[in-house]
């Protein structure tokens, strides 16, 4: 008994749970086709508005649908003084009365239909007309620029709506920096088909040329040195990149990447002053070593004349000349063995100091300045679950608009 009580709980959680997905499914259906009807409505489009509403309302039976309905019929009245749309109008308004007996916009509803009876009266009154919708097409995307192509034809902008022929089509959104997007799909007819087609953006790509050999850094981060093999490809937006190389002024700056760009950085790093000193301060060592050197061969030629007397003392006496020779090299020895220690010395400390130059020359790299943003700290009130309708027709005192009313 037991195990069959299972097997039903577990049956009426699989139903529960395709039941809320269909809801979900209809829902999102809904609101893209209402998002369709506003286009249409703002594009003075009014037949394919009221037709994408009503497929919303068909999918998600709320009030606030049916005043749309009969303000986009409406405004087609106004337009081609037909009596199809007048019929409609007048039977929506009155559905909504009918579903909202209170508040909500039931006087706009009253006038409006007050507004119409005598076009009502003079067209034979509201005998039943029969409203068949043709075959639409709805195509938006919030991607700036985008444009879309169907079956194939020329580029159009975006929102795109159009009566099409029943049957196999195929759509194509393109925007400059951006991936295209196709659908192919069957229409129906009667069928009003809404796509909303965001398009993922191309990453823009980086390389660097003109200083071969430098560390390459991306919003701190260290990728490599250039030139790279192949371009690098980044997220779009802002990047703080530096190309830096010991001994040479920094790179720096704030780059905009924009969706498929291609960014070829053409750096000169010109050498810092420490380095410039550096070279300098090893140059004057390495002369200092260098004279050192001299005067050590020197006191070696002194060191020879000397040790040549003392051989022809060894063999014999030598003159007074040769004596007197000989005690000049050996102080002339000594007097060069001090300058070459001292040359050395004096070499050695200054080609330290290039050396140190040299090796410790580091680049700096100065941030950008960023203020606060305030907006961005702000905590955000907008709702995190509702889905609501951004705008439903609404008529107004001899003008017509979009305002906001009920929610999905």
């Amino acid at each position: 008994m037991r195990w069959m009580l299972t097997i039903v709980a577990v049956l009426l959680a699989t139903a529960l749970s395709t039941t809320a997905q269909a809801q979900d499914g209809n829902k999102e259906q809904a609101r893209t086709l209402f998002n369709a009807g506003v286009q249409a409505y703002k594009q003075g489009q009014f037949m394919h508005a009221a037709q994408a509403f009503t497929k919303a309302h068909a999918l998600l039976p709320k009030p606030p649908l049916l005043f749309s309905i009969a303000q986009a019929f409406r405004r087609e009245f106004d337009d081609k003084q037909q009596k199809p749309a007048l019929v409609m109008a007048v039977k929506y308004y009155r559905k909504y009365l009918d579903a909202v007996t209170e508040g909500g916009r039931r006087l706009e509803a009253t006038k409006a239909l007050g507004d119409l009876k005598p076009y009502l009266q003079g067209l034979g009154g509201d005998s039943a007309v029969e409203m068949t919708f043709p075959t639409r097409l709805s195509v938006n995307s919030p991607t700036p620029g985008a444009m879309v192509s169907l079956d194939g034809g020329k580029l159009e902008e975006i929102p795109y709506n159009r009566q099409i022929a029943p049957g196999k089509h195929t759509i194509v959104v393109k925007a400059s920096g951006y991936e295209a997007q196709e659908r192919t799909f069957d229409a129906r007819q009667g069928d009003i088909l809404p796509f909303d087609m965001p398009l993922a953006g191309t990453p823009p790509t980086f390389q660097v040329h003109g200083a071969d050999g430098a560390e390459v850094t991306i919003d701190g981060k260290v990728l490599g040195r250039a030139p790279f093999t192949q371009p690098l490809a980044l997220d779009a937006g802002r990047h703080f990149v530096t190309v830096t190389e010991r001994g040479h002024k920094a790179y720096a700056e704030e780059l905009e990447f924009d969706f498929g760009s291609k960014t070829s950085l053409e750096v000169d790093l010109p050498a810092t002053n420490q380095r410039r000193w550096a070279w300098g301060v090893l140059a004057g060592g390495g002369t200092t070593l260098a004279a050192a050197g001299v005067l050590a061969g020197f006191a070696f030629m002194q060191e020879n004349e000397a040790k040549d007397i003392e051989a022809t003392q060894s063999q014999g006496v030598i003159s007074e000349q040769q004596r007197m020779q000989h005690n000049s090299a050996i102080r002339t020895r000594d007097d060069l063995i001090l300058a070459t220690a001292l040359s050395a010395g004096v070499g050695a400390a200054v080609s330290l100091t290039g050396l140190f130059l040299y090796l410790f020359d580091e680049p700096v790299v100065t941030p950008p300045l960023r203020g606060t943003d305030e907006a961005d700290e702000a905590p955000s009130d907008e709702p995190s679950q509702e889905i609501k309708i951004l705008g439903a027709p609404m008529i107004g005192p001899g003008t017509y608009g979009v305002g906001l009313t009920g929610r999905f």
